[in-house]
């Protein structure tokens, strides 16, 4: 740790230093840590139902490959059952997940429609 961030935490959180804590958890606020240069990647799971083709051998395949080249997709692979697909999409911003979704999956020639999981970090929330 560098002394300009030992000296942050020490203004701000002394008992964070000490190892006294609410909850007995260490904690630090989201606007700490982004003061520190902590980066705030935010996580989402998109499940896809893609359309049959029943004359298209491969179909599925095909929309998830182009899916998987997308930025921000860390990874997308086939399913069995209600949905077709899940992707794991990660991004710094929520929007950025909304553009990803709306206007470039949405756009893929097959997808029917997705439901968006976006996840919760338990060591940003206040």
């Amino acid at each position: 740790m560098n002394s300009k961030s030992e000296a942050f935490l020490n203004l701000f959180f002394p008992k964070l230093i000490s190892g006294i804590v609410k909850m007995r958890k260490p904690f630090m606020s989201l606007r700490a840590k982004l003061y520190l240069g902590w980066s705030l990647t935010l996580e989402a799971y998109v499940l896809v139902k893609i359309a049959t083709q029943t004359d298209v051998c491969g179909f599925s395949r095909s929309v998830i490959e182009k899916i998987a080249r997308m930025k921000g997709i860390e990874k997308a692979s086939l399913l069995f059952g209600d949905f077709d697909a899940i992707i794991k999409i990660k991004m710094p911003k929520i929007h950025e997940i909304e553009n990803s979704v709306m206007e470039e999956i949405h756009m893929i020639e097959g997808v029917e429609s997705t439901m968006t999981l976006l996840c919760v970090d338990e060591n940003i929330i206040e």
